[in-house]
């Protein structure tokens, strides 16, 4: 605790690159806290309630389901990364990028940690689907990719598995998914289950209805299915499903 550590943050969105000096302010058996130095923003008690929260409850609720997370580093937790830059992002609460693993020399941006950036302006209920949220993220990466060696998961399915995991912490209402559906049903016909990006809160919105359709359809083992693989996108929903994918989506639009 009062350490300092220097990581990077790559350009994104209305963020250009740069180097962010952080203190790290709260620790627990599953997650470490570090608080952007240009910040006052967020208080280490609630930091220290937040990754509480995180180790004892959240964190094995959602690996239970979605499978383990990397571990690069070595020490069995996951980092957070508070900062303001996030805010000024422009559309995002939260993000985790898998270049946070890597060293410069294989590709990565030097972080070297299994780590996520997370957002300071929301209230205090918010943040703990924003964690499991982006924890998802995590999860996805490492059970795609490094554990099953195929490629990353489509970013709609992908975020529909993250919109998932906050059910899975019973934060449905407080982490917003009921707004994204709402935006996809008022012009469902504007958004596509397989948009290259689901940043768009109407292509989050018929990801994760598709998504609780496919549960409905074939169980509650759907999201280990589709995240502990090596397949992605449609291939994953077929292999999952049984299914041609056009049925899987006929159904769903059915309902």
């Amino acid at each position: 605790i009062g350490s300092t550590r220097s990581f990077a943050f790559d350009e994104f969105g209305d963020v250009s690159a740069q180097t962010v000096t952080a203190t790290l302010v709260a620790t627990s058996s599953r997650a470490e806290a570090w608080v952007d130095n240009n910040t006052s923003a967020i208080t280490t008690a609630q930091v220290q309630a937040q990754i509480d929260q995180f180790s004892t409850s959240t964190y094995p609720i959602v690996t239970s389901v979605f499978g383990d997370p990397s571990d690069v580093d070595g020490d069995g937790k996951v980092l957070f990364l508070y900062t303001e830059l996030v805010d000024q992002v422009g559309g995002v609460a939260g993000f985790y990028r898998s270049k946070s693993l890597f060293s410069t020399s294989d590709g990565g941006d030097g972080n070297q940690a299994d780590m996520m950036y997370i957002g300071l302006d929301h209230g205090d209920s918010f943040f703990e689907s924003l964690l499991a949220h982006e924890f998802q993220h995590l999860i996805s990466y490492n059970q795609h990719v490094l554990v099953h060696d195929g490629p990353s998961e489509i970013s709609p399915i992908n975020e529909a598995m993250s919109h998932v995991a906050e059910d899975l912490v019973d934060q449905h209402t407080q982490g917003g998914n009921p707004d994204t559906v709402r935006t996809y049903t008022e012009t469902p016909a504007s958004y596509s289950i397989l948009a290259e990006s689901a940043h768009d809160s109407g292509v989050r919105g018929t990801a994760y209805t598709f998504a609780r359709s496919m549960m409905e359809s074939f169980g509650d083992n759907v999201p280990t299915q589709l995240v502990q693989t090596s397949q992605s996108g449609i291939e994953n929903v077929e292999t999952v499903s049984g299914q041609t994918f056009e049925e899987v989506y006929e159904t769903y639009l059915a309902r």
